[in-house]
């Protein structure tokens, strides 16, 4: 119900029914696994009831089959192939039901946007072979393609499909036993963008002794819109709602991404395993593809590309294993550039490169076996805000930081069964304030729209059949 005090929910309701299955054949040298997945869908957006008593419910009912092919063959102790093969299908209507209080009468309505429907499919395959040519020297190449095709009332033209296909070829060569280097290539086509005819990557391990490592890598990146980015309009029923707009004058997004790390296994014995990986990244992007709210429709974000974008950050993480008690500690201190610094309006104004904003996170596994398997998650997430433009003015804008947790229990019951159960998000989070600050230093801030990232603590009971012969 979240603040309305109407029919009109926060949150509306939403009922799924979820299946799979997955079967497969093992042997020696070679193994084909096939996975289906479904699920069933109907969101129910209730109307407030008006002066005319006659309210408006909207159904959101989606179908959805994956199905997905895996398939391994060592065909000697030099040459390995892999298949990787998948199908997905969606569908999802939109149906709306006028509901006359002072009579009862129920029946569709026939208003503007009233009904609409919308179909994607996307095929997917890919096959790749590894080679060791020598005790020194791995090479793995392959080939790729994807297929996706939409369809609908709410896909501009009616009907749009998008081909990508490609081929990549790296090598792993270790000259001495402790170095190793990884250089990559992979070209690829896609029939709405040009995409580079080459795109390189490197990677390299340098090993000081037992206990310790260093690795370095360097990769470009070459992303094309999807079809839903181009051309798909979407209304996101949570929040009270909100249209999502596809672009189709977006630009395909590029980047060069560099990373550095250093990997010390402190201790490394039967009882207790306790490592430390101290990384440090930079990402350079050219044509950012993100969601920015529009200024000329309320409630409405349309994807949009942006010119320069740039992360920098480090990460330290820890992780313990003794006994039955696993645990993984991680921080991170991220920077964003200010892409503010590139606006002549604002550019006498004094403005951080980057901002920064910190996240911790924690998961905790204690599987007591006579009883039940325990695990824990908590993450952290600081304030970020960034220099953005309002009412001809630049201030700064974000979020408040939050706190977020989820606990469940495990157990195994009978001998094809476990039962599980747990709380999700814990603190109860809903909104988050987004924050607007009366001047640079970030200081006077005052409440602005704020953001919501969840229903609130919910609890949950679940139980699994597992069948191996």
């Amino acid at each position: 119900q979240g603040d309305l005090a109407g029919r009109k929910k926060e949150w509306p309701s939403k009922l799924q029914y979820m299946a799979g299955v997955q079967i497969g054949i093992v042997k020696k040298n070679y193994n084909l696994i096939y996975k289906l997945d479904y699920l069933n869908e109907d969101i129910l957006v209730k109307g407030d009831i008006p002066e005319n008593r006659k309210a408006t419910d909207i159904n959101f009912l989606a179908n959805r089959y994956t199905h997905q092919l895996q398939g391994n063959w060592e065909v000697n102790n030099r040459f390995r192939l892999s298949l990787s093969a998948s199908y997905q299908d969606y569908h999802r209507d939109k149906e709306s039901t006028v509901i006359n209080f002072s009579t009862g009468e129920k029946y569709p309505s026939t208003g503007e946007n009233a009904k609409d429907e919308s179909n994607y499919s996307i095929w997917f395959a890919r096959i790749a072979a590894v080679w060791k040519v020598s005790s020194k020297l791995n090479l793995q190449g392959g080939i790729e393609y994807q297929h996706s095709k939409g369809n609908g009332d709410k896909i501009d033209s009616g009907h749009n499909t998008i081909d990508n296909a490609a081929v990549f070829l790296s090598a792993e060569y270790s000259p001495f036993e402790w170095f190793d280097i990884r250089p990559g290539v992979r070209s690829s086509y896609n029939s709405v963008y040009k995409a580079p005819l080459a795109i390189p990557s490197l990677n390299a391990k340098l090993r000081l002794n037992d206990k310790m490592d260093i690795r370095a890598s360097y990769g470009r990146g070459f992303r094309a819109p999807t079809l839903q980015e181009l051309y798909y309009t979407f209304y996101h029923v949570n929040g009270g709602g909100f249209w999502i707009k596809g672009n189709p004058d977006l630009k395909a997004e590029r980047s060069d991404s560099y990373m550095v790390s250093w990997l010390w296994r402190i201790i490394q014995s039967s009882d207790i395993r306790l490592t430390t990986t101290l990384s440090g990244f930079f990402n350079n992007f050219k044509d950012r593809i993100q969601m920015v709210a529009s200024a000329e429709e309320a409630s409405t974000e349309t994807y949009y590309n942006t010119g320069k974008y740039q992360t920098l950050g480090t990460t330290l993480e820890n992780t313990l294993a003794w006994k039955d008690l696993s645990a993984i500690v991680s921080f991170s201190y991220i920077g964003r550039y200010n892409t503010m610094l590139d606006d002549e309006n604002f550019s006498s104004q004094q403005q951080d490169r980057f901002r920064y904003s910190p996240e911790l996170s924690v998961s905790l596994t204690y599987d007591w076996q006579k009883v039940a398997t325990f695990n824990l998650f908590y993450k952290f997430t600081g304030s970020r805000y960034e220099y953005k433009e309002y009412n001809d003015n630049l201030v700064l804008a974000g979020l408040e930081s939050y706190n977020w947790a989820d606990f469940t229990v495990s157990r195994p019951v009978l001998k094809f069964f476990v039962v599980s159960a747990g709380v999700k998000n814990i603190f109860n989070v809903a909104w988050v304030k987004n924050t607007i600050a009366s001047g640079n230093d970030g200081t006077g801030t005052s409440a602005f729209s704020p953001s919501l990232l969840g229903c609130g603590r919910s609890y949950f009971i679940g139980l699994t059949f597992k069948f191996n012969k």
